[in-house]
């Protein structure tokens, strides 16, 4: 039982890694002026929605592991934004390979207690998905060019690639 809930793990952390390496990519040509600038008839801006992705994160994580992390101030950087990614990523992945030496998971949240880290993990990456499009728009709205859609394809079906499209979440 611990060999095949290592082997979903792995498999969930890669997916986990894929969508936020797409994540990545797709700010990677952003610039300060493009970061902060809130578009014409929006509510959002490209930093306004990645502080929207962590503060949802911390949240979570802190359902489980109260204190774990703190809320994202509103106007950090890009680079802050790269390196709090990779803490929540990094800090996912230990606690994910921890969970694994207990007595098994289940992926949904119950009213019983707090999410389990496998559920965490499934909503980051489902969670990235859904900002990662809202991101493509506002590029063309800033001026950039659009954002290279094979990685996207390969992040939309990241969930999948890693046995987790049947799952009801």
């Amino acid at each position: 039982m611990v060999e095949q809930l290592e082997t979903i793990s792995e498999s969930l952390i890669k997916s986990h890694m894929h969508a936020r390496n797409h994540l990545l990519n797709i700010l990677s040509d952003v610039n300060l002026e493009q970061w902060e600038t809130v578009p014409k008839n929006s509510l959002w801006s490209i930093q306004s929605t990645c502080a929207e992705i962590l503060n949802y994160e911390v949240e979570t994580l802190n359902k489980t592991f109260p204190g774990a992390l703190t809320k994202v101030a509103d106007n950090f950087s890009l680079q802050e934004f790269r390196i709090i990614q990779n803490e929540i990523s990094e800090f996912l992945s230990l606690k994910l390979r921890e969970e694994n030496l207990q007595a098994g998971f289940t992926y949904t949240a119950t009213d019983d207690g707090p999410p389990t880290v496998h559920w965490i993990m499934v909503r980051t990456i489902q969670h990235s998905i859904y900002h990662s499009g809202g991101i493509s728009v506002l590029r063309h709205f800033v001026g950039l060019p659009r954002a290279e859609y094979a990685a996207w394809e390969q992040m939309v079906d990241s969930v999948f690639l890693a046995g987790f499209g049947n799952l009801e979440l």
